[in-house]
């Protein structure tokens, strides 16, 4: 894994199939897994149930990683507290967790 200034660890496994990567103002359709680092499955969003979020909505980490990427693209990241959740609880993630995800992008609107 390469890291980045800010502090995500990231694997591109698959760029994309296009010239424009992903920009904060752009609409994405995606499924993912994220775990913690000591491997327990918090969430599985599979194709029948993907999800669609502007890139801006997002927390921090995922709009780095989503920047690395052009449609259809994927990527495993790891992300530290403060470009994740940082000290909030959501139900699924406790408060200053570091997050790990297997992402793709299904669509880029």
């Amino acid at each position: 894994m390469e890291k980045s200034e800010s502090g995500i660890y990231y694997s591109i496994i698959s760029e994309g199939d296009s010239d424009e990567y992903i920009r904060l103002t752009d609409e994405v359709t995606f499924i993912y897994k994220g775990s913690f680092l000591s491997g327990e499955v918090f969430q599985v969003i599979r194709e029948q149930d993907a999800l669609t979020f502007q890139v801006r909505e997002l927390i921090a980490g995922w709009q780095e990683a989503l920047a690395l990427l052009t449609n259809h693209g994927k990527i495993n990241i790891i992300i530290p507290p403060h470009l994740g959740y940082g000290g909030k609880e959501t139900g699924l993630i406790k408060p200053n967790s570091i997050l790990v995800y297997e992402l793709e992008v299904l669509d880029v609107i």
